[in-house]
């Protein structure tokens, strides 16, 4: 959260917005601060927010994705008018620093911005999304949810940190961005030459 405040404040700032314009906060992260509350009504508070609609999304790289185009589908439905959207990951706290297939690619940041109902303007053309389940255990965390608590057997194992199949993700990551770009210009009707 002390990230998101700190990109929250500058992507308000550059929007011209204060907190009492926001009426939704939505945080794209793996890695909050705690379960509940949730982080974005931790954040919500800390910036002085008035009450509103307030949630996170767990989708791990594209976290703050999801957030946005959720965000552009409330403001599409009449639902929101301004959204502080925010994507953070502090993810160097479930690193083992002695895997450098893990330790060397990671590592902490957040992001966010400020969208509003503007008149005579498109917002986001298109997205595409897409989760494959079956190419879960390419990377993730073994332990550290309600299925598998941490404890003594798991610390000793290092269950606790990010597994990653490197060259495996990085195939599968190249081939699916490929094809998600590939539906997201033609739902927006363009071409890559566009």
């Amino acid at each position: 959260s002390d990230m998101c405040v700190e990109a929250a404040k500058k992507a308000m700032d550059a929007a011209g917005v204060k907190p009492q314009d926001i009426d939704m906060v939505i945080t794209g992260t793996t890695t909050p601060d705690l379960i509940f509350p949730n982080i974005s009504t931790i954040i919500q508070h800390r910036l002085g927010i008035p009450a509103c609609t307030a949630f996170s999304l767990e989708a791990a790289c594209t976290g703050f994705i999801y957030a946005l185009t959720t965000a552009d589908k409330f403001i599409k439905a009449g639902e929101a008018k301004c959204v502080l959207v925010m994507g953070a990951e502090c993810i160097t706290k479930l690193l083992d620093w002695n895997d450098r297939n893990t330790c060397v690619l990671f590592g902490d940041g957040a992001g966010a911005v400020v969208i509003k109902r503007s008149e005579g303007e498109r917002g986001l053309i298109s997205s595409y999304h897409r989760s494959d389940g079956e190419l879960g255990d390419l990377l993730y965390r073994p332990a550290g949810g309600v299925a598998i608590p941490i404890d003594s057997d798991v610390l000793e194992r290092k269950d606790h940190h990010v597994k990653m199949s490197g060259r495996e993700v990085f195939r599968a990551a190249v081939r699916s961005m490929a094809e998600a770009s590939g539906n997201a210009l033609e739902r927006a009707g363009l071409t890559g030459d566009d």
